[in-house]
C-alpha cells in the first residue's frame, strides 16, 4: 500500500466530555502523544510529548473535555516545532479526530493495547528485526479498549516469534496485575514493591505453591485469589508472634516493610515462573535455541528489572531489547510502529535514544530566570567535582528523556563511594531510607565494577557489583549486591563529561542518578520546575545545560505563573449532565455499558435504574474500587 509521504501523529489519550467535567480517572493512563516524519520507506521519530510532564499530572490519566478542546492543545505543544494540525498526513489512535482512512489496524485475536506494546519494542530497530529472530511479549495489566470491543475470542496478552519479519502471535501470560492488586492493597507504586522485595532479606517460612494457576486473563478476581492466598499468611503475623512465620528479620526495617517484603518476594518469585513458563513454551512450540534469538519486552512488568536479567541469566538470549518507555507511556511508540507494519513490513526505523522530549538553551534560560541567579559560568572539572563531594547536584541538560526512568538529562546526582550519598538522595525526595540508587557508568569501565555486563542504555536490567567493588560503590549496591544500572557510551552526552571528571579525580568512573522530582510528582521538565525544586531542597547548585548556576536562595519562588498548560478542571453542576458522577463512573467502569450513548435517555434512565440496584452490593465496592486499582 502506498503512504503518503510527510507528518503523522500518534495520540495515546481520551476524550470524554463528563470525565473531563466530573475529574474522573480515565482507562488511558500515562497518556502521551508522539509526532513522526515518514519518506520513501523511512520512518523518523521527531517529537514524543508525556502528557505529565506538561500538566504535571502523575500518570496523567483525565479526558479531554472535546473535539475542540484536543485540537486547541494538540495545536499549543505543535506549536513548538512549528507545526500545527493541518500539516499532519494522518492521524494514529484517536479516530475521533482521524479520517477514515486514518483507521488503526485491528486484530481478531488480541487488542490493540497489547499489540501496540508488543511493536514498541519488536520494531525498535528493524535493522535488528528484519536480520534475527526475536521472541516478544507484551506484559502488562491490561487493554483499555476504547477503540474496539471487549471479546471473549480475544486473548488479554500477547507475545510472537518474529524470523526475520515473519511474525506468529500466541497467546501469554502476565504478572503484573498482581503487582497492580499489591500496590493497591499497600499504597505504594510498583517499583517501590519490587525494590522492597530485595531490600531485606525477609522471607515467609511456609512454601507458597502457585501451580494449579495460570495467569492468561487480566481477571481480578483470579488474581486476587492468588493475592489473597499471601495475604491470609500476613493477616496472621504481627510484630508478637513473627518468628512463627517470618526467617531473616531485619531489625533496620518496621515490622511493616518486613512482611511487604516477605510477601513481595512470593510475588517476584511467581513472577518469574510465571514469564519463563511463556519464554519455554515459545522455544518448544517453535524448536528453537535460546541464545540465537533476540528478547524483547513491553509492558509496564517490563520495568521489573531484576526478572529481566534473571531471564537473560537463565536463557542467555542473543540480545535484549525494549524502549525506555516500556509501561502504557509508549503506546503512542508502539500504534505507529504498527500501523506502519500493516501498511509496509519493510519500514526501516531506528530509535536512536531516549532524548525526543523538550531542550532549552541557557540563553533564555538566563532572559527569564537571571534575577534568581548570582553565577553562571561554564561547567569545568574543578567545580562540579567539588560540588558533588559535597552536597548532591541537579542536573538539567538537552531534551527530557522519554519514559518514567531518569537517564542522564533530568537527574539528581550524588557521589557512588559512600553510603551517606543514598541516604542524602533519599532525604531529599522524601523516600524511605532503604530506597536504592541507580548508578549511570561508561560503558568502557562498566565490566570493572558489574559481573557480565552488557549495554544497558535505559535502565531495564540489574548486574551483580564485583566482590572487591562493594565498599567502592558502596552507595548503588543493594542487599543482594545488585544494581540497576544505566550505562553510557563515552562523549555521547554532556553527562559522560562529567563522568570523567568524577572519575578521573576519585578513579570511579560513574555517579549516582535519580530522577528529578519530588515524591509523587513528575519528572521535571522545564528550567523554571528545575529551579523550584532547587529552592524547595535547599540546593544552591545546579548545573542547567552545561552551566554551573548559583542561586539566591534567600529570594522567593513562585512556580504556578511560569506554568503554560493547567489542566483546568470547570466546576460542573450535575444538572448539566444526564448523570451523577457515582452514576457515571459507574458505567464507564462497568463493561457493557461504558460505550452507551448518554444522550440517549433511555441509556440514561437504564444506568440508573442498575446503578441503584447495584450500588450497594459488595461486588460494587470491589467494583468501584478498581479505577485506583489500575493505576
Amino acid at each position: 500500500m502506498n503512504l503518503k509521504e510527510g507528518y503523522y501523529l500518534a495520540l495515546y489519550i481520551e476524550i470524554n466530555e463528563m470525565a473531563y467535567a466530573y475529574d474522573v480517572d480515565t482507562q488511558r493512563h500515562d497518556q502521551n502523544i508522539s509526532l513522526w516524519y515518514y519518506s520513501n520507506g523511512n520512518l523518523l521519530l521527531i517529537r514524543y510529548w508525556e502528557l505529565e510532564r506538561i500538566t504535571r499530572i502523575k500518570h496523567h490519566n483525565k479526558a479531554f473535555r472535546s473535539k475542540e478542546h484536543t485540537i486547541e492543545f494538540i495545536n499549543s505543544i505543535l506549536k513548538e516545532v512549528d507545526l500545527s494540525m493541518d500539516d499532519i498526513v494522518s492521524i494514529i489512535g484517536c479516530p475521533e479526530l482521524g479520517s477514515p482512512e486514518d483507521k488503526d489496524p485491528t486484530n481478531d485475536l488480541y487488542y490493540y493495547h497489547s499489540l501496540c506494546h508488543l511493536y514498541s519494542t519488536l520494531m525498535l530497530n528493524t535493522e535488528v528485526f528484519k536480520a534475527n529472530k526475536m521472541l516478544a511479549f507484551s506484559m502488562d495489566l491490561d487493554s483499555d479498549c476504547l477503540n474496539e470491543e471487549r471479546s471473549s475470542a480475544k486473548h488479554d496478552y500477547v507475545g510472537c516469534y518474529s524470523d526475520k519479519g515473519d511474525i506468529k502471535y500466541f497467546p501469554i501470560e502476565s504478572p503484573a496485575p498482581l503487582w497492580s492488586i499489591a500496590s493497591h492493597d499497600k499504597k505504594m507504586g510498583e517499583g517501590t514493591l519490587m525494590a522492597l522485595a530485595s531490600a531485606s532479606k525477609t522471607k515467609f517460612k511456609r512454601e507458597f505453591d502457585f501451580s494449579e494457576y495460570s495467569f492468561f486473563t487480566s481477571s481480578y478476581k483470579m488474581n486476587h485469589n492468588v493475592y489473597f492466598e499471601i495475604k491470609v499468611v500476613e493477616n496472621m503475623c504481627d510484630e508478637d508472634n513473627y518468628e512463627e512465620f517470618l526467617i531473616d528479620y531485619d531489625e533496620n526495617f518496621s515490622f511493616a516493610d518486613n512482611l511487604t517484603s516477605a510477601s513481595m518476594k512470593v510475588i517476584q518469585q511467581l513472577s518469574q515462573e510465571i514469564v519463563e513458563r511463556n519464554i519455554r513454551r515459545a522455544l518448544e512450540e517453535f524448536n528453537l535455541a535460546s541464545r540465537e534469538i533476540w528478547l524483547a519486552l513491553s509492558g509496564g512488568f517490563a520495568l521489573n528489572c531484576p526478572c529481566n536479567s534473571f531471564l537473560m541469566n537463565k536463557f542467555c538470549f542473543r540480545g535484549f531489547i525494549a524502549p525506555p518507555c516500556v509501561n502504557d507511556s509508549g503506546q503512542s511508540l508502539g500504534m505507529v510502529l504498527y500501523y506502519f507494519y500493516q501498511k509496509d513490513p519493510k519500514v526501516n526505523f531506528k530509535f536512536e535514544n531516549a532524548f525526543y522530549g523538550n531542550e532549552f538553551q541557557i540563553n533564555d534560560i538566563m532572559r527569564d530566570f537571571g534575577d534568581y541567579v548570582v553565577s553562571c559560568t561554564p561547567a569545568n572539572e574543578g567545580d562540579f567535582v567539588k560540588d558533588i563531594l559535597k552536597d548532591s547536584i541537579i542536573w538539567f541538560d538537552g531534551k527530557s528523556e522519554i519514559g518514567p526512568r531518569e537517564l542522564g538529562h533530568r537527574s539528581i546526582l550524588s557521589s557512588p563511594i559512600s553510603i551517606d550519598s543514598k541516604n542524602r538522595l533519599n532525604e531529599i525526595k522524601l523516600r524511605q531510607k532503604w530506597r536504592p540508587v541507580a548508578p549511570i557508568v561508561l560503558e568502557e569501565y562498566a565490566s570493572d565494577y558489574f559481573e557480565d555486563v552488557s549495554i544497558s542504555p535505559f535502565m531495564l536490567r540489574t548486574f551483580k557489583v564485583t566482590g572487591n567493588k562493594l565498599n567502592v560503590i558502596s552507595a548503588v549496591a543493594h542487599l543482594d549486591s545488585s544494581s540497576r544500572i544505566q550505562t553510557i557510551a563515552k562523549d555521547s552526552d554532556n553527562i559522560t563529561k562529567a563522568i570523567e571528571w568524577f572519575g578521573d579525580h576519585t578513579g570511579v568512573y560513574m555517579l549516582c542518578n535519580t530522577s528529578l522530582n519530588d515524591r509523587g510528582e513528575p519528572i521535571v521538565d522545564a528550567p523554571f520546575e528545575a529551579i523550584n525544586f532547587a529552592y524547595k531542597k535547599g540546593l544552591s547548585v545546579l548545573y542547567l545545560c552545561n552551566y554551573r548556576i548559583e542561586l539566591d536562595l534567600t529570594k522567593s519562588f513562585d512556580i504556578d505563573q511560569y506554568y503554560k498548560h493547567k489542566w483546568r478542571i470547570e466546576e460542573s453542576n450535575e444538572e448539566d449532565y444526564p448523570l451523577s458522577k457515582e452514576e457515571f463512573v459507574f458505567c464507564y467502569w462497568t463493561e457493557g455499558l461504558a460505550k452507551l450513548d448518554l444522550t440517549n435517555a433511555k441509556n440514561t434512565k437504564l444506568i440508573k435504574r442498575m446503578y441503584n440496584a447495584y450500588s450497594a452490593t459488595d461486588d460494587w465496592k470491589e467494583k468501584r474500587s478498581l479505577s485506583n486499582f489500575y493505576y
